[in-house]
């Protein structure tokens, strides 16, 4: 898993001037399917983002480290992470 740690896009290819499919800000985590260095020797991670496989540059991110916070009796923990890209319903009940 990395976290962003300076805004970026996530690309359709591990390059830089590869068509761009969202921005992503600090604090949002991705789990890593493959890491791959495309033909300037740059390494680039491959993610997964709203069902499509795309890929962030190794520079914009860090390793994510769990740090479980127990919300309830040490039977559920959290680790906080950015929720950006989550949608939420517009009326809760």
């Amino acid at each position: 898993m990395v976290q962003v740690v300076n805004s970026c896009q996530l690309h359709e290819e591990p390059y830089a001037k590869a068509d761009a499919v969202t921005a992503v800000a600090p604090g949002d985590c991705f789990e890593v399917l493959a890491e791959t260095l495309n033909d300037y020797s740059n390494l680039w991670y491959e993610v997964s983002w709203a069902g499509k496989i795309v890929y962030i540059f190794s520079g914009h991110v860090t390793k994510h480290t769990h740090d479980f916070h127990v919300v309830i009796d040490e039977t559920l923990s959290i680790c906080p992470v950015s929720y950006t890209h989550l949608t939420l319903p517009t009326k809760l009940e």
